[in-house]
Order: C-alpha cells, then structure tokens, then sequence
C-alpha cells in the first residue's frame, strides 16, 4: 500500500530518517543489558575492562589477535582512555551499523519510497536484542558494502570504509573477496543450482578436511569453532532458533524466488550492474554453507546489506501481483523475536522496554554516566 500511495518522499526526509533513526538504535543498545552474561557483548566488556592500552599496537606475539581487529581495539582504547564507560563502544559501534546500511540503500534507491522501505526492512530483520548483544559482525559488514557503494559512485571515502570495516572483523574478507573475484565470473542460473547442491555435501567434506588447518594460529581455533565445533550446529532444542533458522530459509527462498522469476531476466542486461552481479554471487557463496549454523547466520543475517541490490531488483518487478507476492515473503522475513525477546528474563534494555522509549532516556544515560 506504501508504494501505491501518492505520497512525495524528500530527499532530506531520507537522509533526516537514516540519522536520527540510526542514533535512536544507537542510544537504545547502549543501555541494553544482558542479565545473565552470556552473548558476545558480555565477552566485549570483559576485554574491555582488561585492555591494557599502553603498547597495544606494538607488534608481538602476545598481542597478535588486535591486529585482526584493528578498528575495533581502536575505538576500544579511545573509549578508555577518554575513562568512558564500555556503553560508549556499543553505541559507536550500532550507529556505525546502522548508519551504513542506511546510507547503502538510501544510495542504491532511485526511487525514494524504494529506499524507506528498505531502510525499515533492514531495522526489522534483525532480532533487536541480538545486534545488541552481537553488533560487531553487522558493524564490519554494512562498514564495509557502504564502502564499494562509494567506490562504485567515484568516492574516494569508499577505500577508507572498507579498511574500517575491515578492521572490526576479518570476516569482512569473505565478501570483499566475492567483489573482486565476481568481476571475471559471469552470472547464471545455473551458479544457484550449484550452490544448493554443494550446500548439501559440503559439510562432511570441510569436516574431513579441516583437521589440516587445527594447529594454524588464529585460524585453527575458529576453524574449530566455525566448522567442527559448537558454533557449528544448530541449537534446535531453543525455540529461538528455530525462529531465526525459519527467518533465513524464508529469507534465502525468498531471493532464489526473485533471481529464477524475474520479468525478463537477463543476465547479461542486469548485471551490467556491478553491486548486482557481486550480490548474486555473494548469496550463492552464502547458500552453500546454510549447514554451518554460525556462518549461515552471520554472512546472510549480519551480511542483509550485500542483498540490497537483489530486493531492490525485486522491489522493481512490473507484475503487481509478483510485487505483492515478494514483498509478502518479505514480510515474513522479518524477525518476530524482536517483539518476544523484550519479556524473557535474560534480556533487559535500560529499565525496561518500553519504558525506555517512553521517558526521556538519552537524558537518563547522561546523568548516569557521571555516577558510573
């Protein structure tokens, strides 16, 4: 209905939308709290209450882990050395998220209704309590897209963003990889077909082989993790998960749909498109490991704002009732436990949500910090 209404979107109501949303997300994760310390956030603030700042970017072996994340110990020990709290990272940290991929789709949308609707499809995907208590993936990605959507408009801001986004996580690797090898591949059909089908063999394979990779520093240990590990499998005994498995399957068909169906698909036309032909094959890279739960989940969940190309050309279909249809299953996409989360005891934003909205709570975290 949105689409079809006779509603005059400016281009500052855009930009208006993509700051001020992005700072709300921003100053709500900041006061978010895990009760139970679990999460990845929990393991943030305890490296953060060890950093040792003098010296951190001397090269050694003992501090070798920081120059994987270089971005992310900078910030880390400007924080701390500025005797800030920890909250002030997370904020960072989600405003940078956020603030990426909205500029992405903002940039990619000729259409500025196109672009809102992206922009709250991206805010809704993702369960909120989860980009709280995890945000550093979804940080380096959008980071990182934001920055080849620059470098493909000419701006020289385009390199800088992707050495910042690379800096918070090397996973950031992966799909800058994918755009430089996918401007010598040529897109078909027939990638996607192969990709599902690998996707169903591959597991036992790189299970049998990673054994190899084991005693590689650094590398052996998320190998462990990522492939023969915990990480590895699905946590089907939490209804959680199910809920985000069922999300990216709907997510990961949704786009197959899109890709297979398309009014006059061509590949030769459409992916004269750069940032198009890099998001195809990203998600054919993606769909070939949905049987390793953490790399599923972070490179489709955290990696959406590769796949913005794709929804866009979806959003453009002609047919309105393939339009309705798409954005139904777009629709069911979106990630129910945002609304759930907020009422399990692990789970706390600030005093409470949605109480936190409701008082004024940016004023709250101010006068806070100078008693913390």
């Amino acid at each position: 209905m949105f689409l079809l209404a006779p509603i005059k979107i400016k281009k500052s109501d855009i930009s208006f939308i993509c700051v001020y949303l992005g700072l709300f997300m921003a100053v709500l994760g900041s006061a978010y709290e895990r009760t139970n310390n679990t999460g990845d956030i929990s393991k943030y603030i305890i490296s953060f209450d060890m950093l040792n700042t003098d010296g951190l970017f001397l090269f050694s072996k003992d501090n070798l882990y920081v120059f994987f994340y270089p971005s992310w110990y900078m910030l880390n020990a400007i924080v701390k050395d500025l005797g800030l709290p920890f909250k002030y990272v997370t904020f960072s940290c989600i405003f940078i998220a956020y603030i990426c991929s909205y500029l992405a789709a903002k940039n990619l949308m000729s259409k500025r209704k196109d672009a809102l609707l992206v922009i709250v499809f991206l805010s809704l995907f993702f369960s909120i309590p989860i980009i709280f208590s995890s945000y550093r993936t979804f940080t380096a990605l959008s980071c990182l897209f934001l920055g080849l959507v620059y470098l493909q408009k000419n701006k020289g801001s385009g390199f800088a963003l992707i050495l910042l986004g690379v800096g918070f996580h090397p996973i950031t690797i992966v799909p800058l990889a994918i755009y430089v090898i996918s401007k010598y591949l040529t897109p078909a059909k027939g990638w996607l077909v192969i990709s599902l089908t690998v996707g169903v063999f591959i597991k036992p394979l790189l299970i049998g082989v990673s054994g190899m990779l084991l005693n590689i520093p650094f590398l052996g240990g998320k190998v462990e993790s990522y492939i023969n590990g915990e990480w590895a499998n699905y946590r089907f005994h939490e209804a959680g998960e199910y809920l985000t498995f069922l999300q990216l399957i709907i997510f990961a068909v949704t786009l197959v749909y899109v890709l297979f169906s398309g009014n006059k698909f061509s590949y030769k036309i459409l992916f004269k498109s750069r940032l198009l032909k890099f998001s195809f094959f990203y998600f054919c890279f993606v769909i070939m490991f949905f049987s390793f739960r953490t790399i599923f989940v972070r490179l489709l969940l955290s990696g959406v704002v590769f796949l913005i190309p794709i929804i866009y050309y979806a959003l453009k279909q002609h047919s309105l009732a393939k339009k309705a249809l798409i954005s139904l299953l777009l629709i069911l996409c979106l990630d129910t436990r945002t609304f759930m989360f907020f009422s399990y005891d692990s789970y706390k934003v600030g005093a409470g949500f949605p109480q936190n909205i409701v008082e004024p709570h940016f004023i709250n975290l101010i006068f806070k910090s100078k008693y913390d």
